[in-house]
């Protein structure tokens, strides 16, 4: 048998335990992300991207979306972001790893082996974007990310479009 007014008894702390439950979790990628900052001599900015790199004219980014866990510095050469993305598309929302790497290096034509990498690059002024869609990297898994992310700007660096002279 349930009572008038039983399920707000229900709802209100099922509902409260999520809330804290989700802020735990931004607490806890936020420390990993400090860790991972210190562990590559890069800054944490929070949810502070550089100036530069423009994320509003992102295929990905809606105005409602977010960079938190902006972290910041130089990696393999090469002046580098890394961020966690939340695109908040109601329900088709979702999380995401992005790198941004400094360079004006053209992005060219993926091999199928890059391909099948699932690592997405796109131009964003002075920086090349790269990002698995919709996927998020462990923390543990971020410095492997960057390499990745850093052996395909290699890539796009050795196969420009050569100019005739």
């Amino acid at each position: 048998m349930i009572w008038h007014g039983t399920s707000l008894w229900v709802i209100g702390p099922v509902v409260s335990a999520l809330v804290v439950w989700f802020l735990l979790q931004g607490r806890l990628r936020a420390r990993q992300y400090h860790r991972v900052a210190e562990e590559l001599g890069f800054t944490y900015l929070g949810r502070t991207v550089p100036e530069t790199l423009d994320l509003s004219k992102a295929s990905f980014r809606e105005p409602w979306d977010m960079a938190t866990n902006v972290i910041v510095g130089t990696f393999k050469g090469v002046e580098t972001v890394a961020f966690y993305f939340h695109a908040n598309h109601g329900e088709m929302g979702y999380k995401q790893t992005t790198v941004a790497m400094k360079s004006t290096t053209p992005i060219v034509e993926l091999t199928s082996l890059w391909q099948s990498s699932g690592i997405r690059a796109e131009r964003l002024g002075e920086w090349i974007v790269m990002f698995r869609p919709k996927e998020t990297i462990e923390d543990t898994q971020l410095p492997r990310f960057l390499d990745d992310c850093r052996n395909l700007l290699q890539y796009f660096e050795d196969h420009q479009p050569q100019l005739s002279e």
